[in-house]
């Protein structure tokens, strides 16, 4: 069987692999359509144009000794080594959830490729098990917009100038004004 490990690469183009492969790795979409009540028909499912943001669950054991090889990592190349190259690691996740950073999440051996932000993170470590940092992941699709700049046309004020002209009575009828 292949060997699966994850990649993230941030909008510098660097790539972090991190140690281990998810534990858990949970991907969901919703269709973004909507039930309704049709009178004399019944329950209708309205069908929307467009697909929700895929989300993307997972969780992460990060060892934070890196200083020797384990045969259960799956990481070959991991930027950081060493007694605490694992708190690196969570620091470097944390970073990427607080400034919003767009990052292109890559899992080996499928076909799970594209960007994502971290919309959710939490850390830190389970059943007494100091060793091994316990991080929990929420990713969300990342879709780029442009937003529609529409141009504006200056409208000129129109000034309406009212102009007093006299008014002429019919013939043969008295009213006010008229001369007598």
């Amino acid at each position: 069987m292949a060997q699966t490990s994850l990649f993230f690469t941030d909008r510098i183009n660097l790539t972090y692999e991190l140690p281990m492969t998810p534990e858990e790795f949970t991907v969901s979409s919703d269709g973004g359509n909507t039930k309704v009540d049709v009178v004399n028909l019944g329950e209708i499912l309205r069908l929307s144009p467009a697909t929700s943001l895929q989300e993307v669950t997972l969780t992460l054991n990060i060892p934070v000794d890196l200083s020797r090889r384990r045969a259960y990592w799956t990481g070959k190349k991991l930027r950081w080594t060493g007694k605490t190259g694992g708190n690196n690691y969570v620091k470097l996740l944390k970073d990427w959830h607080i400034n919003k950073e767009v990052l292109r999440v890559v899992l080996t051996n499928t076909p799970f490729n594209d960007l994502y932000v971290i919309d959710g993170f939490t850390s830190g470590f389970k059943d007494g098990n100091v060793d091994d940092w316990v991080c929990e992941l929420k990713l969300v699709a990342w879709r780029s917009y442009k937003p529609k700049v529409l141009a504006t046309k200056e409208v000129a004020d129109k000034v309406r100038i009212r102009t007093t002209t006299a008014r002429t009575n019919p013939a043969g009828k008295i009213g006010v004004g008229s001369s007598v």
